[in-house]
């Protein structure tokens, strides 16, 4: 509510439920307005971060650091005196700096102060990386002060924290209930919708373009989707004018690392079933099981700098590239990381390296791992114990890859794998 060109009322206009589900009903249409390309050409993660950092306000935070306080000389209407009598007094001008979404300040919460009008002065928006302000005026006559100067500072500065905890209490409950309510169930809904947008997406762009690669999903293949490649884009979601960068989904990734990480704590639990296998049958086991999902699994395809041991691809769009290493240290998996970086071409960027243990002390090895990690990749999460992934820029060519690392321990008596 506005009281004129320089005074505004905050916290007045909108109930913080109202607000809240107007957002939401602001950021389905705009989902919905979206074109196919726009909404496919990025990860799901990708464009539900950019409809939060877009459409989601940013929470009120004052910069209490940074109050200002400019004092001028008033005369103020002396009431004991009758009409037309003043006295001598002055006014304090505090200006407070904020960040955060300026519509924030319009919502009215569930709790309030009673009787208390939050007008201010000279409100201005944040823009850009500067904050906002708004300007508090504490008018003080000279005779209600306490006598010297610091006493007097004590009380108006005690006068204006009085008034501006009301404002404090007000911005930290509409906060609390507009960004959780936003970033609860509304988050959930936007993701939902943005996946069922993909999702039919998809379905549509594979009957308009032969871009995509055709994975073809096994007909018993269990809760698995095939996996169609996108081209790669950071920021706003837009069709793409020029040759794609292709790459695979980041949930697809996931999807093929987690059937990998199922099959071999399978294996770890009966290991003499791999007694005398070398490097080439345990991958050849693991295409096997792929190729259950998928039917354009194939291993030992030629690339870049070698050949690779799981390859999933079509007319030179790499979908997945794997490696299978018995590994015995963190000399040997260093070199193996190597290995696996050369084969993989520039838009491959998203690879794998699944390690099998064959020695005793599974944990050295292990410890190992997790040791060359800390020294020469950054780990974005570790999904167990024996189960990372990272991101890792190759030396050589300077380019970033994320990577899986899965690492399992198949040691038994009687195993007696020889590396290659």
């Amino acid at each position: 509510m506005s009281f004129g060109h320089d005074l505004k009322e905050l916290f007045g206009t909108i109930s913080s439920k109202e607000y809240a589900l107007n957002k939401e009903r602001e950021i389905e249409a705009k989902i919905h307005s979206i074109s196919e390309d726009e909404i496919n050409s990025g990860g799901l993660e990708e464009c539900l971060e950019y409809f939060i950092e877009k459409y989601f306000p940013k929470a009120i935070c004052f910069d209490e650091s940074k109050i200002e306080a400019n004092i001028r000389k008033e005369m103020l209407p002396d009431n004991s005196s009758g009409d037309n009598y003043y006295k001598e007094g002055f006014a304090v001008k505090f200006t407070i700096p904020f960040y955060g979404s300026e519509e924030l300040f319009e919502v009215i919460p569930s709790e309030q102060y009673l009787h208390f009008n939050f007008v201010v002065k000279n409100f201005k928006a944040p823009s850009g990386d500067d904050p906002g302000n708004f300007v508090i005026e504490k008018v003080f006559a000279v005779d209600e002060l306490p006598g010297d100067t610091e006493s007097n500072l004590d009380y108006v500065n005690k006068k204006f924290n009085e008034t501006f905890e009301k404002y404090r209490d007000m911005a930290d409950c509409v906060n609390a209930e507009v960004i959780r309510f936003l970033n609860g169930s509304v988050k959930e809904k936007v993701r939902s919708l943005l996946k069922k947008r993909r999702q039919n997406a998809v379905v549509l762009s594979d009957l308009a373009t032969a871009l995509n690669v055709p994975l073809t999903l096994k007909i018993d293949a269990p809760n698995i989707r095939p996996i169609t490649l996108t081209p790669r884009k950071v920021g706003k979601p837009t069709a793409k004018t020029s040759s794609p960068e292709w790459c695979i989904r980041e949930e697809d990734y996931l999807n093929i690392n987690q059937i990998i990480f199922m099959y071999s704590t399978a294996v770890e639990k009966t290991p003499n079933a791999f007694v005398g296998l070398q490097e080439e049958d345990i991958r050849d086991h693991l295409l096997a099981v792929l190729n259950i999902y998928y039917d354009n699994a194939s291993g030992e395809t030629f690339r870049k700098g070698g050949k690779t041991d799981i390859l999933i691809q079509f007319n030179n769009k790499a979908a997945f590239v794997g490696e299978c290493k018995i590994c015995g240290g963190k000399k040997k998996f260093s070199e193996a990381v190597t290995q696996l970086v050369r084969y993989a071409v520039w838009r491959d960027f998203k690879v794998s390296l699944i390690v099998y243990n064959n020695r005793k002390k599974f944990m050295t090895i292990l410890r190992a791992i997790e040791g060359w990690i800390s020294e020469n990749a950054e780990l974005k999460i570790a999904k167990d114990k024996n189960y990372f992934i990272c991101k890792y820029k190759n030396p050589e060519s300077g380019l970033e890859y994320e990577l899986t690392i899965l690492v399992f321990d198949i040691f038994t008596e009687k195993n007696v794998i020889k590396q290659k």
